[in-house]
């Protein structure tokens, strides 16, 4: 497995944990003021910045500041979880109002940049863009605008500065990520040789995405199949460990561990591994669900096998 211990020329995990100051992700969040915003306030900064826009009295780098806000707000307003509750009951119209709203925030990107903006943050905005907009046909994905958004995310985050906090941060991450596995699937499925560094920038990305306040689970077990898929199954199992401490109610989480500890240590393995769980300090209030599900997985077992007794055990 290739890139396993090399590191990522893209992603300064180091910088970004000095940056926080030691603090957590989460903490370093909250101290910038970060939160869940309402549609309708979103919205509502937006337009308030357009109008400072619209404005003459504006310092070239007030005039800067407000172009990446407008960019990273019209973005937001496009992947706001209230996005659904807004839209026209019409099926074929609620389509159509959220690629306009994905379209209004690659436009605005494209304006910045005819006035002069150069920042990582459009870039980041132009890239998740045309990600999602290349996902809206009616056929497959727009494979073509796809890479050329991966591109983007590339360059967007090989200009973020360490322990840089902003509402696309970690998608941008993600999806820098996501086009280097296309990469080295690409390559194995070809045939060819690919370098080392595509999949430490993989693990980087996700380390970083590990600790992030906006970091998930499901970042957790795409990170840990693709590692795996690759034959690399001490880092996958660290990486699988890694994250059900952070998220230890997940249950797609738990059928990845249970399937994992099966496959290399066997029934007794999975037994002894959801004592030790049950066992630690704090823990998870839905552990003894996950330990009786492993208990139904190890009886499953052994009635395949013909071992009744240990079924009915």
């Amino acid at each position: 497995q290739r890139g396993r211990t090399g590191s990522s020329k893209a992603v300064d995990i180091t910088n970004w944990s000095k940056a926080a100051g030691g603090q957590s992700y989460a903490a370093a969040a909250a101290k910038a003021g970060l939160g869940v915003t309402r549609w309708a306030q979103v919205g509502e900064q937006l337009t308030e910045v357009e109008r400072a826009l619209a404005r003459t009295e504006m310092t070239p780098e007030q005039r800067r500041a407000a172009w990446v806000e407008k960019v990273e707000g019209a973005l937001a307003l496009a992947r706001h979880p209230e996005r659904n509750t807004q839209l026209p009951s019409n099926g074929r119209m609620a389509a159509r109002y959220v690629r306009l709203l994905f379209e209004d925030a690659l436009g605005f990107a494209e304006a910045a940049r005819a006035e002069g903006v150069d920042d990582w943050r459009v870039d980041a905005v132009e890239a998740l863009a045309r990600y999602d907009i290349a996902g809206m046909g009616p056929g497959q994905r727009d494979m073509e605008a796809t890479r050329a958004a991966y591109e983007l995310a590339g360059r967007a985050v090989g200009a973020m500065p360490a322990g840089a906090t902003g509402p696309h941060v970690s998608s941008v991450r993600e999806l820098f990520a996501y086009g280097r596995m296309q990469d080295i699937s690409d390559a194995v499925r070809n045939r060819r040789k690919w370098p080392g560094e595509w999949l430490a920038d993989i693990n980087a990305a996700y380390d970083v995405l590990a600790d992030h306040p906006d970091g998930n689970a499901a970042q957790v077990g795409t990170h840990y199949d693709f590692v795996r898929a690759l034959g690399g199954e001490a880092k996958s199992g660290s990486i699988l460990s890694r994250g059900m401490k952070r998220f230890p109610a997940d249950p797609q989480l738990h059928e990845r561990l249970r399937e994992a500890v099966i496959r290399t240590r066997g029934p007794e393995g999975l037994r002894e591994t959801y004592d030790r769980l049950l066992g630690e300090q704090g823990a998870h209030i839905h552990q003894p669900w996950y330990a009786g599900e492993a208990e139904v997985r190890i009886a499953e077992g052994a009635r395949r096998r013909g071992r009744q007794e240990d079924a009915i055990a």
